[in-house]
């Protein structure tokens, strides 16, 4: 495959400020708004773009081999979207795979049994405690673009969309989140985020989807909430009270997230047989 061209590179670059400023909220006075979007959604396409744009840069991956690994899961799929409002471009997104109330269609929970041997039923946290598939999110991926990855604006923008997804979830009543995560971010976020992750039992670090080294890793919301409160005073009021961001960031409306979820939780999977890692049989999709 070539590389792009100057001219290609431009006018995609012009088709990203006019879908960033065609979705952004023009009247915020704030440098960054964050935002929703189903997958389906034409904006959802600026969030594909920083995690296309991130994972080629870090891991190698291209847009086709994303598409190749997340597709199947675009039905369970809402996007977080950072935008600069001052340069009319995508900063950040995050890619939210809302799993059946069984924990298939989770991204996270399939891989750890392709790539760990854990078989999702097996699964245990803390000590042995097996893991709650019905209670559960998954972050699929998480990218800030090169252009925001300073330390200060690598921060601001993560934490806002931190800030969303907890509150989505929150308000949805689910408690837990999964990823798989490079070694390096899993240190980097336990450290700006204060040991919001933990490895499943069992779980050594392993070559992933490019990455030399990544761990599938699970947080408790709640848990991690109480732990902030009690000792980072600053970052529990920006995550799980929505309070600090002003002026610096334009929050997503409430309820915008969980609406989006509702909408996929309420939704009946698409006809096409998948396959249920949990008794490794190919079975007919249901209402979850």
């Amino acid at each position: 495959m070539s590389a792009p061209t100057n001219v290609e590179v431009e006018s995609s670059g012009d088709r990203l400020r006019t879908l960033a400023a065609e979705h952004m909220d023009s009247k915020s006075k704030a440098p960054l708004g964050v935002y929703v979007f189903a997958q389906d959604d034409p904006g959802a396409e600026l969030a594909r773009w920083v995690e296309a744009e991130v994972f080629l840069d870090t891991f190698g991956n291209t847009r086709e081999q994303l598409q190749a690994e997340y597709s199947p899961y675009d039905g369970r799929t809402v996007f977080l979207c950072v935008i600069d409002h001052l340069r009319k471009m995508p900063a950040a997104s995050m890619r939210v795979i809302i799993p059946t109330l069984d924990g298939r269609l989770s991204k996270t929970l399939d891989d750890m049994e392709r790539y760990w041997g854990i078989s999702p039923a097996a699964a245990t946290i803390r000590d042995g405690v097996p893991f709650p598939f019905f209670n559960t999110w998954d972050i699929a991926t998480l990218a800030v673009s090169p252009s925001h990855q300073g330390r200060a604006t690598a921060g601001i923008v993560s934490m806002a969309l931190y800030e969303a997804y907890v509150r989505g979830s929150s308000e949805c009543g689910y408690d837990y989140v999964v990823a798989v995560l490079d070694k390096r971010a899993y240190r980097f976020a336990n450290w700006i985020f204060r040991e919001t992750w933990a490895p499943f039992d069992g779980a050594d670090a392993v070559p992933y989807l490019g990455s030399p080294a990544s761990l599938p890793v699970w947080s408790q919301l709640s848990d991690w909430g109480a732990r902030l409160k009690d000792g980072e005073g600053n970052l529990h009021e920006l995550i799980f009270e929505s309070r600090g961001f002003e002026n610096v960031v334009e929050l997503a409306p409430p309820g915008e997230l969980s609406r989006l979820a509702g909408r996929v939780l309420d939704s009946p999977l698409s006809g096409a047989p998948v396959i249920d890692l949990r008794d490794h049989t190919s079975v007919e999709a249901t209402q979850p």
